[in-house]
């Protein structure tokens, strides 16, 4: 009778645990996006191994954002590898990621889409490299 009472309790934390999981995220209404489009070397997914040097560059901006806005990961497909950043000021984030952006690996044609996160018709597009950066 005690094991199936810590089963129970088991499967009833795992079962809240989940929910919470689950929880979709729901951005605040003034919350702000940088996508940052990494030209690949074919209109796909890159050449062999090249995402994986792209891993680089998305440490260095993780670590530019800190405690400007949150990298919240990255897509890769359609010729580019996308990196998302959240956060309440694009301007503090771009002043914060134009140095890592000036690698070697961020290829010409290389773009970012700034703007209102909850409004996709309000984004503007940025060439690289950043003037002022």
């Amino acid at each position: 009778m005690r094991i199936l009472s810590i089963l129970v309790a088991l499967v009833t934390s795992f079962g809240l645990a989940a929910s919470a999981l689950a929880t979709p995220y729901v951005a605040p209404p003034d919350g702000q996006i940088v996508l940052v489009h990494l030209k690949l070397s074919d209109g796909k997914f890159g050449a062999s191994g090249e995402s994986f040097r792209l891993y680089d560059v998305e440490e260095a901006l993780e670590a530019a954002v800190s405690g400007k806005g949150e990298l919240d990961g990255h897509e890769i497909g359609g010729g580019y590898f996308t990196i998302y950043i959240y956060g309440p000021d694009t301007a503090a984030i771009l002043k914060a990621i134009g140095p890592a952006l000036k690698n070697p690996l961020v290829r010409k044609g290389s773009y970012l889409v700034v703007g209102p996160e909850q409004d996709p018709a309000k984004r503007r597009k940025l060439s690289l490299p950043l003037a002022g950066s």
